[in-house]
Protein backbone atom coordinates (compact mmCIF):
# COMPACT_ATOMS: atom_id res chain seq x y z
CA UNK A 1 0.00 0.00 0.00
CA UNK A 2 1.13 3.54 -0.75
CA UNK A 3 0.98 4.71 2.86
CA UNK A 4 3.44 1.95 3.92
CA UNK A 5 6.14 2.59 1.32
CA UNK A 6 8.09 5.01 3.50
CA UNK A 7 8.29 2.32 6.21
CA UNK A 8 9.67 -0.43 3.98
CA UNK A 9 13.29 0.80 3.85
CA UNK A 10 13.55 2.61 7.19
CA UNK A 11 14.30 0.32 10.11
CA UNK A 12 14.60 3.21 12.53
CA UNK A 13 11.13 4.49 11.60
CA UNK A 14 9.76 0.95 11.88
CA UNK A 15 11.16 0.48 15.38
CA UNK A 16 9.77 3.86 16.38
CA UNK A 17 6.32 2.91 15.07
CA UNK A 18 6.51 -0.44 16.85
CA UNK A 19 7.40 1.25 20.12
CA UNK A 20 4.50 3.70 19.79
CA UNK A 21 2.05 0.89 19.06
CA UNK A 22 3.33 -1.32 21.88
CA UNK A 23 3.00 1.59 24.28
CA UNK A 24 -0.64 1.97 23.22
CA UNK A 25 -1.35 -1.78 23.34
CA UNK A 26 -0.57 -2.72 26.93
CA UNK A 27 -1.29 -6.42 26.37
CA UNK A 28 1.49 -6.89 23.77
CA UNK A 29 5.15 -7.37 24.72
CA UNK A 30 8.05 -7.63 22.32
CA UNK A 31 9.49 -10.43 24.43
CA UNK A 32 6.51 -12.59 23.43
CA UNK A 33 7.33 -12.25 19.74
CA UNK A 34 10.22 -13.30 17.52
CA UNK A 35 10.73 -10.81 14.71
CA UNK A 36 14.16 -9.74 13.42
CA UNK A 37 12.63 -7.74 10.57
CA UNK A 38 10.92 -4.64 12.02
CA UNK A 39 8.79 -4.07 8.91
CA UNK A 40 7.24 -7.54 9.23
CA UNK A 41 6.80 -6.88 12.94
CA UNK A 42 4.97 -3.63 12.12
CA UNK A 43 2.70 -5.36 9.62
CA UNK A 44 1.92 -8.06 12.17
CA UNK A 45 0.94 -5.46 14.74
CA UNK A 46 -1.27 -3.30 12.52
CA UNK A 47 -2.99 -6.11 10.63
CA UNK A 48 -3.20 -8.93 13.16
CA UNK A 49 -2.68 -7.97 16.79
CA UNK A 50 -4.36 -4.56 16.86
CA UNK A 51 -8.13 -4.59 16.45
CA UNK A 52 -9.21 -4.41 12.78
CA UNK A 53 -8.93 -0.91 11.32
CA UNK A 54 -10.32 0.65 8.20
CA UNK A 55 -7.84 1.86 5.59
CA UNK A 56 -8.36 5.51 6.53
CA UNK A 57 -7.70 4.63 10.19
CA UNK A 58 -4.46 2.89 9.22
CA UNK A 59 -3.35 5.88 7.18
CA UNK A 60 -4.21 8.35 9.97
CA UNK A 61 -2.40 6.28 12.61
CA UNK A 62 0.80 5.84 10.57
CA UNK A 63 0.78 9.45 9.38
CA UNK A 64 0.65 10.61 13.00
CA UNK A 65 3.59 8.35 13.86
CA UNK A 66 5.61 9.73 10.92
CA UNK A 67 4.91 13.30 12.08
CA UNK A 68 6.23 12.49 15.55
CA UNK A 69 9.28 10.80 14.04
CA UNK A 70 9.99 13.83 11.84
CA UNK A 71 9.89 16.03 14.94
CA UNK A 72 12.81 14.00 16.28
CA UNK A 73 14.76 14.25 13.01
CA UNK A 74 14.31 18.01 12.89
CA UNK A 75 15.45 18.56 16.48
CA UNK A 76 18.75 20.34 17.03
CA UNK A 77 19.82 18.06 19.85
CA UNK A 78 20.80 14.84 18.09
CA UNK A 79 23.67 12.45 17.39
CA UNK A 80 24.30 13.45 13.78
CA UNK A 81 27.87 14.54 14.47
CA UNK A 82 28.78 11.15 15.97
CA UNK A 83 26.57 8.40 14.59
CA UNK A 84 28.53 7.76 11.37
CA UNK A 85 31.71 6.97 13.31
CA UNK A 86 32.10 3.14 13.66
CA UNK A 87 34.11 3.59 16.86
CA UNK A 88 31.35 5.67 18.40
CA UNK A 89 28.72 3.13 17.34
CA UNK A 90 30.53 0.23 19.04
CA UNK A 91 31.24 2.26 22.18
CA UNK A 92 27.72 3.73 22.43
CA UNK A 93 26.12 0.31 21.91
CA UNK A 94 28.08 -1.13 24.85
CA UNK A 95 27.43 2.00 26.91
CA UNK A 96 23.66 1.76 26.41
CA UNK A 97 23.60 -1.99 27.05
CA UNK A 98 25.13 -1.43 30.47
CA UNK A 99 22.95 1.57 31.36
CA UNK A 100 20.72 0.49 34.27
CA UNK A 101 18.27 3.38 33.95
CA UNK A 102 17.62 2.64 30.29
CA UNK A 103 17.11 -1.04 31.01
CA UNK A 104 14.60 -0.10 33.67
CA UNK A 105 12.76 2.55 31.64
CA UNK A 106 12.81 0.88 28.21
CA UNK A 107 12.98 -2.90 28.71
CA UNK A 108 11.26 -3.66 25.40
CA UNK A 109 13.54 -1.37 23.43
CA UNK A 110 16.64 -2.96 24.98
CA UNK A 111 15.54 -6.33 23.59
CA UNK A 112 15.30 -5.25 19.96
CA UNK A 113 17.36 -7.72 17.86
CA UNK A 114 20.81 -6.67 16.71
CA UNK A 115 22.34 -8.71 13.89
CA UNK A 116 24.53 -6.27 11.93
CA UNK A 117 26.65 -3.12 12.44
CA UNK A 118 23.93 -1.06 10.73
CA UNK A 119 21.42 -2.42 13.21
CA UNK A 120 23.61 -1.23 16.08
CA UNK A 121 23.45 2.27 14.65
CA UNK A 122 19.66 2.08 14.34
CA UNK A 123 19.44 0.60 17.83
CA UNK A 124 21.36 3.51 19.37
CA UNK A 125 19.20 6.07 17.57
CA UNK A 126 16.04 4.16 18.46
CA UNK A 127 16.76 4.20 22.19
CA UNK A 128 16.84 8.00 22.08
CA UNK A 129 13.82 8.15 19.75
CA UNK A 130 11.85 6.26 22.40
CA UNK A 131 13.24 8.52 25.11
CA UNK A 132 12.11 11.57 23.12
CA UNK A 133 8.63 10.13 22.55
CA UNK A 134 8.16 9.14 26.20
CA UNK A 135 9.42 12.39 27.71
CA UNK A 136 6.40 14.62 28.20
CA UNK A 137 8.23 17.19 30.33
CA UNK A 138 9.49 19.39 27.50
CA UNK A 139 11.97 16.67 26.48
CA UNK A 140 14.08 17.27 29.60
CA UNK A 141 15.07 13.65 30.13
CA UNK A 142 15.84 13.22 26.44
CA UNK A 143 18.13 16.27 26.47
CA UNK A 144 19.93 15.14 29.63
CA UNK A 145 20.37 11.59 28.35
CA UNK A 146 21.69 12.52 24.92
CA UNK A 147 24.04 15.17 26.35
CA UNK A 148 25.31 12.66 28.89
CA UNK A 149 26.15 10.21 26.11
CA UNK A 150 27.95 12.88 24.08
CA UNK A 151 30.03 14.07 27.03
CA UNK A 152 30.93 10.51 28.04
CA UNK A 153 32.19 9.93 24.48
CA UNK A 154 34.12 13.22 24.48
CA UNK A 155 35.81 12.25 27.76
CA UNK A 156 36.70 8.82 26.39
CA UNK A 157 38.15 10.40 23.24
CA UNK A 158 40.16 12.77 25.41
CA UNK A 159 41.59 9.88 27.42
CA UNK A 160 42.38 7.89 24.28
CA UNK A 161 44.38 10.78 22.86
CA UNK A 162 46.74 10.60 25.77
CA UNK A 163 45.21 13.02 28.25
CA UNK A 164 47.94 14.88 30.08
CA UNK A 165 51.04 14.88 27.85
CA UNK A 166 53.25 17.33 29.76
CA UNK A 167 54.00 17.39 33.50
CA UNK A 168 52.51 20.30 35.43
CA UNK A 169 52.81 21.31 39.06
CA UNK A 170 49.40 22.24 40.47
CA UNK A 171 49.46 23.53 44.06
CA UNK A 172 46.65 21.91 46.05
CA UNK A 173 45.51 22.21 49.63
CA UNK A 174 46.34 19.26 51.87
CA UNK A 175 42.68 18.29 51.94
CA UNK A 176 42.32 18.43 48.17
CA UNK A 177 45.50 16.42 47.66
CA UNK A 178 44.36 13.78 50.14
CA UNK A 179 40.92 13.54 48.53
CA UNK A 180 42.45 13.35 45.04
CA UNK A 181 44.71 10.50 46.14
CA UNK A 182 41.84 8.52 47.69
CA UNK A 183 39.58 9.10 44.69
CA UNK A 184 42.33 8.05 42.27
CA UNK A 185 42.92 4.84 44.25
CA UNK A 186 39.19 4.16 44.32
CA UNK A 187 38.95 4.58 40.53
CA UNK A 188 42.24 2.73 39.93
CA UNK A 189 43.74 5.70 38.06
CA UNK A 190 46.76 7.92 38.49
CA UNK A 191 46.22 11.25 40.18
CA UNK A 192 47.28 13.07 37.01
CA UNK A 193 44.86 11.12 34.81
CA UNK A 194 41.97 11.63 37.21
CA UNK A 195 42.66 15.34 37.65
CA UNK A 196 42.90 15.75 33.89
CA UNK A 197 39.53 13.99 33.42
CA UNK A 198 37.86 16.11 36.12
CA UNK A 199 39.11 19.32 34.54
CA UNK A 200 38.03 18.21 31.08
CA UNK A 201 34.58 17.22 32.37
CA UNK A 202 34.15 20.61 34.05
CA UNK A 203 35.30 22.32 30.85
CA UNK A 204 32.70 20.43 28.79
CA UNK A 205 29.94 21.18 31.29
CA UNK A 206 30.71 24.85 31.81
CA UNK A 207 32.36 26.05 28.62
CA UNK A 208 30.91 23.97 25.76
CA UNK A 209 27.60 23.32 24.04
CA UNK A 210 26.04 19.85 23.75
CA UNK A 211 28.34 19.03 20.82
CA UNK A 212 31.53 19.82 22.74
CA UNK A 213 32.11 23.10 20.89
CA UNK A 214 33.57 25.94 22.98
CA UNK A 215 31.12 28.73 23.72
CA UNK A 216 33.64 31.27 24.97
Amino acid sequence: PEHLKVFQQNRRLNWFAIHVLLKQQKDIRISELNFSDPYLFLLYLIYIRIHPLRLDEHIHMLTKIREEFNEILEGKNNLNKYIEDPNFIEWAYSYLQSHRDLKRDYPDAMRFPIDSPQNKKDYILSIFDFNFYNDNREKTRYTLAINSLKKAWQQKSFRDKGGLKQPYHVPLTKTAKSELKKLAEFKNKTEGTLLSELIHKAYLNEMCDENGKALY
